[in-house]
């Protein structure tokens, strides 16, 4: 084995600086090589200072990213559940053109087709959207689906078992 070019007591003193200061600082003051030192750092399990602030503030951003997305999931849900609202209403608020162009708001006795199929893409992008995020905040997506579907079953009115999961109808035999 090749005799080391550095002491012990340039590696301990390397390491101390490696700590505080990084790999940068040790070459420069002590003139060994980052990758000599990262090396010993590693071998040693000593990290520096600024190592550690980074996965803080990395662990930090990540949890805030985590809050942002469960908030826009909940504002998401708020409005899905406004526009199945309003389409389970007995009278609905449009926006009516009249004569040269003249838009005009108008309450009916029922939903216009155009305006129904508008609010249901808009419900079901919300959900998907939903979906997407509250998945990126779990192992594998299953629980965010899971989720996602409870809160629609409520919305619509179904039940389940014990399980929470809706029971499936028998099926008839065949004859």
């Amino acid at each position: 084995m090749p005799a080391s070019r550095y002491t012990p007591e340039q590696r301990t003193e390397a390491l101390k600086l490696y700590e505080t200061h990084g790999p940068s600082a040790v070459e420069k003051q002590l003139g060994i090589p980052k990758t000599t030192v990262m090396s010993w750092a590693k071998k040693a399990g000593v990290r520096t200072i600024r190592t550690e602030r980074t996965r803080k503030a990395v662990e930090a951003r990540v949890f805030d990213g985590k809050l942002r997305r469960q908030n826009i999931t909940e504002r998401l849900y708020g409005q899905a559940e406004k526009i199945l609202d309003d389409l389970e209403a007995p009278k609905f608020r449009t926006i009516l053109k009249a004569s040269f162009g003249e838009e005009k708001p108008k309450t009916l006795d029922f939903i216009p087709a155009n305006d129904k199929k508008t609010l249901l893409q808009a419900v079901g992008t919300a959900m998907t959207t939903t979906a997407k995020l509250e998945a990126v905040d779990t192992d594998n997506g299953v629980q965010g689906a899971v989720s996602m579907l409870d809160r629609l079953m409520e919305q619509i009115g179904v039940t389940g078992g014990d399980s929470g999961v809706p029971e499936a109808a028998p099926v008839p035999p065949e004859q």
